[in-house]
């Protein structure tokens, strides 16, 4: 793996913490995990996240195999948070 594709998944991380971050700031504010303001918070960075996804690995600075599997990982851990 070269230096760029190994800055590009310290940056998706980065971007997932933050995700993670925000949700927890969510959870607490709205203190009901079930609102759909919640949920549509949490869709739209997800669906967001996934489009970069994609667009990297259509730049080939990001495998197939590996994109797929950090978004798998994530909307995993958003459900076992939610």
């Amino acid at each position: 793996m070269n230096d760029l594709q190994e800055n590009v998944i310290e940056l998706l991380d980065q971007d997932i913490n933050k995700l993670f971050d925000l949700m927890d700031y969510q959870m607490n504010e709205l203190k009901n995990q079930q609102s759909s303001r919640y949920e549509e918070i949490m869709d739209t960075q997800l669906f967001g996240l996934s489009c970069v996804v994609d667009f990297l690995i259509r730049l080939g600075l990001l495998d197939l195999k590996e994109g797929k599997g950090l978004l798998f990982q994530l909307e995993n851990q958003v459900q076992k948070r939610a």
